[in-house]
């Protein structure tokens, strides 16, 4: 878990941009509509969101959908760790 991201700081910061992300699937959201960040356990987000803002990465054939800004250099510096624990 990443608690160093969960530190710094809090959901309604700016430091999300409005990504589209929560920490539920999201009242009248498909499933199928929502990813869960592997960064940031418990932190959903919307995959097209996460699409036109650049926050989607591929690792071993498989889309991971990170939630804001701030896991995208985390899971840049490791992303077997995280794709092992999604």
């Amino acid at each position: 878990m990443c608690t160093e991201h969960h530190n710094d700081h809090a959901h309604s910061e700016p430091a999300h941009g409005g990504n589209g992300h929560s920490h539920g699937a999201g009242a009248g959201v498909p499933a199928e509509e929502t990813a869960e960040c592997p960064v940031m356990p418990g932190s959903f987000v919307n995959r097209a969101d996460a699409e036109d803002e650049g926050l989607v990465r591929e690792h071993q054939g498989k889309k991971y959908y990170l939630c804001c800004d701030a896991c995208a250099p985390m899971w840049d510096a490791d992303p077997t760790r995280y794709a092992q624990s999604a």
